[in-house]
């Protein structure tokens, strides 16, 4: 046969070994700025020199024996704005330095009515928690931030034989909020930006035997120098201690130390927008949900939704 049939032993793996080597040969042998997913290719190029592009592409994969689509849906002409993959790509801001990626307005548009429908239901059959998990980790990718985490793991319970099948008040809130999202349609910024990081450190204390300062927050912000830019400290009153929990648990410094993340990333949101960011938090409960995005008991669980 002249082509390793798909569900022969590594057929995937034998085409994307040729198709990454037409990708090569493009870069290397033809200076052509392309990217490749599968079978997809798609060339970048100044508008001066698109149809250059185009065409050195398209004889090179005639003079290799490749098949393709030479016009209809699959061969869009070069464009600021195009779908591909799934996505919307807006690379108007490249020569700033800059792309945008989004989820097409079709998918947009399928992914609201499904959650929609789920909500009015108000019910998911394993199946059908499999199956919108799948579609909604996809269109996540392409959202700006990770606030879309706690709402995939509201579907991921529901994934399971033995999960109830009826939404809970949070499944609910969770799957509203995952909607909102998609109609506000953020979409995810790529850019080379040079811009210098910031470390972040923060802490919190407590003592319930120090009646002036029983709890407290603090974080300091330093430039790539080690140059402090930013400072914060402050006492954490009474009727917020009671909501972290004080009068439920021997102490609250795993909470406390979330509330300094979550206040650090709201003070200084102007200062941190557009730049890498590193945290650094010296308990280890609260890095953890921060980077999972989770939390078992309820007031960690709200903090970590601020802070995503």
């Amino acid at each position: 046969m002249r082509a390793v049939p798909f569900g022969a032993s590594r057929a995937v793996f034998s085409f994307l070994r040729i198709v990454r080597s037409l990708w090569f040969i493009g870069a290397v042998g033809l200076l052509v700025e392309w990217s490749n997913f599968f079978d997809d290719f798609i060339t970048f190029s100044d508008t001066a020199l698109s149809e250059h592009a185009a065409l050195a592409a398209g004889a090179l994969l005639r003079l290799l024996g490749w098949d393709f689509a030479e016009c209809g849906e699959k061969s869009k002409p070069f464009a600021e704005v195009f779908d591909a993959l799934g996505v919307r790509l807006e690379v108007g801001g490249a020569s700033a330095g800059y792309i945008r990626i989004r989820n097409t307005p079709k998918r947009t548009l399928e992914l609201v009515a499904s959650l929609e429908a789920v909500l009015e239901k108000g019910s998911l059959t394993v199946a059908e928690a499999q199956r919108l998990r799948r579609r909604l980790q996809f269109a996540d990718s392409q959202l700006f931030g990770r606030a879309g985490r706690f709402c995939l793991r509201a579907i991921s319970a529901h994934t399971v034989a033995s999960a109830q099948r009826q939404l809970s008040e949070a499944d609910r809130f969770a799957l509203r909020f995952y909607r909102d999202r998609l109609r506000e349609d953020v979409p995810r910024l790529v850019s080379v930006s040079a811009q210098e990081p910031v470390f972040v450190f923060t802490d919190a204390s407590f003592d319930r035997n120090n009646h002036a300062w029983p709890c407290g927050i603090g974080g300091v912000a330093f430039d790539a120098r080690g140059i402090p830019i930013a400072f914060f400290s402050s006492l954490i009153g009474a009727p917020l201690r009671e909501a972290l929990g004080v009068t439920r648990a021997c102490q609250i410094i795993f909470e406390a130390e979330l509330v300094a993340v979550v206040v650090a990333n709201h003070l200084w949101s102007d200062l941190l927008t557009g730049r890498p960011v590193i945290f650094y938090i010296d308990n280890n409960s609260a890095r953890d949900v921060a980077i999972s995005g989770s939390a078992r008991t309820k007031v960690p669980a709200r903090l970590v939704q601020a802070l995503l």
